[in-house]
């Protein structure tokens, strides 16, 4: 009797552009993908969605958790709705498409489109490419129209967010009437409690973290942040930088990190300011104080001399604050717990972060870190290790280390390019 045919194994990998208004759904693309597969007798072992994510850039982690289980051999081909759903430009397409299938493999398929893995022919590899060149000069040209309307509106002085700073309410075009032009107004009650923030700032007396734990015994704030993160001194620190507050409106472009966009990089520092429509409710010589203030603070703050590693280090989280977590909340560091060093005792110790992040005190000590480390180690040391798990460690260590080399080489071709 002859052997039946192996079926060939499937993942779909699903995109929602944050820039195209004219996308298919995830659903719908799933769907399609799913029709596409079983009209090849495949088998679908595994969906990968990113919604609402720029193809620009590869922070993503649908896409990552695709690359990790493509590693692992989890799969023998990949289903795209269409190629650009790996991303807009042609050359981080060009160079997924080679890791994905030279390293790890792989067939790639859409449902619109060429592939040259359906039929290996010429003439598929040359659609496929052309079809790619001309997605990307559309994205592109789309990008540059966006990027230029949005810097447009900042020079008329209109705000680009799409959220209020604390302290103004947004009034869309939508929702304008003719009393209420759409913009930035300004929320008298919550204007109250920033512009008392600056002022307690400026006086020196008061750091970014005594401002946060002072705003979070404010009723009104306590009201506007129910259910949410409290504010900690990481908001404070961008509040009390932002010029919205002086009647001005900031515009900078989005940049990636490296050349296959992995992560979006800080725009502080790169934001140019104008003239808004709306009214500032912080006078010039009081941000200006502000700022001289945290530039005094920052030359007093001294450099680590040593470093120093720890084996559970964005690991471990606190047992108290995870099982009397607030339903609903969504924070997926809430309970976290980082590592510190004490100078004066030459200890580092482990403690719980909810305080600093705004929360109330879960009554978690600060914990050794070799206490905690040294459990682990004995943990660790009692597993029963089963044969040949120690090769298999090694070959994924040496694929990890094979597909991170392929990356650098990648971006070395990019380079040059």
């Amino acid at each position: 009797m002859a052997k039946s045919q192996k079926r060939v194994r499937f993942a779909i990998y699903t995109r929602y552009s944050s820039e195209m208004q004219n996308d298919l759904s995830l659903e719908a693309q799933e769907q399609r993908c799913r029709q596409a597969i079983a009209e090849r007798n495949g088998v679908v072992v595994a969906v990968y969605s990113d919604g609402a994510k720029s193809g620009w850039s590869l922070e993503r982690d649908g896409f990552n958790q695709m690359r990790n289980a493509a590693e692992r051999g989890k799969f023998d081909a990949v289903m795209f709705w269409k190629f650009d759903r790996l991303a807009r430009d042609h050359n981080h397409t060009v160079m997924i498409k080679m890791l994905l299938r030279h390293e790890y493999g792989l067939k790639l398929y859409c449902v619109e489109g060429f592939s040259e893995d359906e039929d290996d022919s010429p003439y598929s590899a040359l659609m496929e490419q052309m079809l790619g060149v001309f997605s990307a000069f559309y994205s592109k040209n789309l990008s540059s129209e966006t990027k230029r309307g949005k810097r447009q509106r900042a020079l008329n002085g209109d705000f680009n967010g799409s959220i209020p700073p604390l302290g103004y309410d947004l009034v869309t075009v939508a929702n304008a009437t003719p009393e209420l032009a759409p913009g930035l107004h300004i929320n008298m009650r919550q204007a109250a409690v920033v512009r008392r923030a600056f002022r307690l700032y400026a006086t020196g007396d008061y750091s970014d973290a005594d401002i946060a734990k002072w705003m979070m015994t404010r009723p009104l704030i306590q009201q506007l942040r129910a259910g949410r993160m409290p504010v900690n001194k990481e908001m404070i620190r961008d509040l009390l930088q932002n010029r919205v507050y002086t009647g001005r409106v900031p515009h900078s472009d989005t940049r990636y990190s490296g050349s296959l966009g992995n992560g979006k990089k800080s725009s502080r520092g790169r934001k140019e300011w104008f003239e808004g429509k709306h009214h500032g409710f912080i006078p010039d010589d009081l941000f200006d104080l502000c700022q001289d203030v945290r530039a005094g603070m920052m030359v007093h703050r001294s450099k680590p001399t040593e470093m120093r590693t720890y084996l559970l280090h964005d690991r471990l989280y606190c047992a108290r604050c995870i099982a009397n977590k607030p339903t609903g909340l969504i924070d997926d560091n809430y309970g976290r717990m980082r590592p510190y060093y004490h100078n004066q005792r030459d200890t580092s110790f482990y403690r719980c972060l909810a305080h600093d992040r705004g929360y109330e005190k879960c009554g978690q000590k600060a914990t050794r870190v070799a206490a905690i480390d040294g459990q682990l180690i004995a943990i660790l040391s009692q597993l029963d290790i089963p044969d040949g798990f120690r090769e298999r460690v090694e070959q994924a260590v040496q694929n990890r280390v094979e597909n991170e080399a392929s990356l650098q080489r990648m971006e070395e071709v990019q380079a040059i390019v």
